[in-house]
């Protein structure tokens, strides 16, 4: 159960860390108008964002609602399998990754990039990968140092007044 809690922990710091912020704004044009989706893992993952797929749809309209989201999840599936970026078709030209965000033999999530103009190439895609372990790692070394600073910090009061007594 803590682990589950923490595996949720780091991905939700990872989703609203700058860093992934700040990647996404360089990427964003290379990977031209593009849709981008975040899916944390669990039994039964799903896609954050109801937004996402009003603008999916939109930009999309040969497709349903209910097919995308199920070839997504299936996607998901997949990259969670190999744990190696998944690469996709959108159709009308379009392209698509989907990104598993491992650590270890750990899938914490999902980030999957659709309906973008441009050829997504192995490279690129290999950059981002390295960004993302990089910054997970840095997001895990900040919640091992929160959880240990909680953990010292009473003990360090209840030293300091025993020594002041």
């Amino acid at each position: 159960m803590k682990q589950l809690e923490h595996q949720k922990d780091l991905f939700k710091k990872l989703v609203e860390s700058e860093g992934l912020q700040k990647e996404k704004a360089i990427l964003e044009p290379l990977f031209k108008d593009s849709v981008w989706w975040v899916a944390e893992e669990n039994e039964k993952p799903s896609l954050i964002s109801l937004e996402k797929f009003k603008q999916c749809v939109r930009k999309n309209k040969h497709v349903s609602k209910n097919s995308c989201v199920k070839r997504l999840l299936s996607l998901m599936k997949k990259a969670k399998k190999i744990k190696k970026p998944v690469f996709f078709d959108c159709g009308l030209d379009k392209n698509g990754v989907c990104f598993p965000v491992v650590q270890g033999d750990r899938v914490y999530g999902y980030i999957l990039i659709c309906h973008s103009k441009s050829k997504l190439s192995p490279e690129l895609i290999s950059i981002f990968s390295n960004f993302i372990d990089t910054l997970l790692r840095e997001l895990q070394k900040e919640l091992e140092l929160a959880k240990l600073y909680e953990m010292i910090r009473p003990r360090a009061i209840a030293l300091s007044t025993i020594h002041t007594i």
